[in-house]
């Protein structure tokens, strides 16, 4: 009780059985570091998340940062980033950056942007907003390694939001897409949530897919964000059409350079339609458009100006479909919530 997040996010309690370590004690801090790094080097792990990272002092990530370094990667062992979970809103890029610095944190879960995605391909909102993150974000975060994501264990489920169906926290929501056993019935929304991971899993750094939103899991709040996994061969129809979907948008990424971490470029935006291009630090490129209308849409987009040069491309996500520039103008075609991801 009398315990606010923000004015006391350093010594106020979650719960009254879940006091706070003070790792002020040099005892304690060396146990927890040397326990993290032990675990680095016996599991062989990629990176690690630090968990609320605006409720520790910055001794924590200062001293695991230095620890690591020292006995890790200064013995051969490969960067082992430091992607930490500082929970703010549109605005709060400052705030994260507190924690981001040579010695300290590599990066954050990317907040600032996760709420205009919300707003965008949850609510439909104009594709504007998403732009406009996007920009005040490459204004912030220079070189700090960036998690962007559509989802996470402390916000509903984004296919409940989209459903508009939350039943609560504690309440029993329903899971569209696990229905309709063998026929697909959620087509639409499908897509939407497909298109929402195509846009996330091709924005720069080190993207998050939460477990559960490849196949579109529903939940409220949390606890309810939580529910236990399903597999194949036990996921529906609408369950194993996401699922293909994102991995298509996975395998492209991984295939193509410039998917994975080219710098954006804005070709086109309004309410509707997106197109952006990727360009890679050894010059690849890619063009990234997505329609989240429920009609077609048709447009010229100038890229010559943007550098792609004359010639066919061809869509990673469905190699039928080829497109040519000519004369620096690209003619789109999209269908129905439909997104592509072009390539030379």
């Amino acid at each position: 009780m009398g315990c606010d997040w923000e004015e006391r996010r350093l010594d106020c309690q979650f719960m009254d059985y879940l006091p706070d370590l003070n790792h002020r004690n040099h005892d304690l801090m060396s146990r927890v570091v040397d326990d993290s790094v032990s675990l680095i080097q016996r599991l062989d792990i990629d990176g690690l998340r630090i968990d609320a990272a605006k409720h520790m002092d910055h001794v924590v990530m200062r001293r695991l940062s230095r620890i690591i370094s020292e006995k890790v990667e200064a013995r051969g062992g490969a960067r082992l980033p430091l992607i930490g979970e500082t929970f703010v809103g549109s605005d709060g890029h400052n705030e994260i950056l507190e924690y981001v610095s040579e010695y300290e944190l590599d990066g954050q879960f990317d907040f600032p942007l996760y709420w205009p995605i919300r707003q965008v391909f949850a609510v439909d909102q104009s594709f504007g907003i998403l732009d406009e993150a996007v920009f005040e974000g490459n204004k912030h975060w220079g070189g700090a390694l960036m998690s962007p994501f559509v989802g996470n264990h402390d916000v509903p489920r984004i296919a409940t939001e989209m459903a508009g169906n939350d039943d609560g926290a504690w309440g029993n929501t329903a899971d569209l897409l696990a229905d309709g056993g063998t026929s697909v019935t959620q087509e639409s929304m499908i897509q939407r949530l497909a298109m929402a991971q195509a846009f996330t899993l091709t924005q720069e750094g080190a993207p998050l897919l939460f477990y559960g939103d490849e196949i579109g899991l529903a939940g409220a709040g949390d606890p309810d964000n939580r529910r236990m996994m399903n597999f194949g061969p036990f996921l529906s129809a609408n369950q194993q059409q996401l699922l293909t979907r994102i991995q298509a948008i996975g395998q492209a990424r991984a295939a193509h350079k410039a998917l994975r971490g080219g710098v954006a470029t804005t070709l086109w935006v309004d309410d509707d339609l997106f197109i952006y291009g990727l360009q890679a630090i050894d010059g690849q490129q890619a063009i990234v458009a997505l329609n989240k209308s429920d009609s077609g849409r048709s447009q010229d987009i100038p890229v010559g100006v943007w550098g792609m040069p004359d010639g066919d491309l061809t869509d990673a996500l469905d190699t039928t479909r080829n497109v040519t520039v000519e004369d620096g103008s690209l003619p789109i075609e999209l269908g129905p919530l439909d997104y592509a991801f072009l390539v030379p």
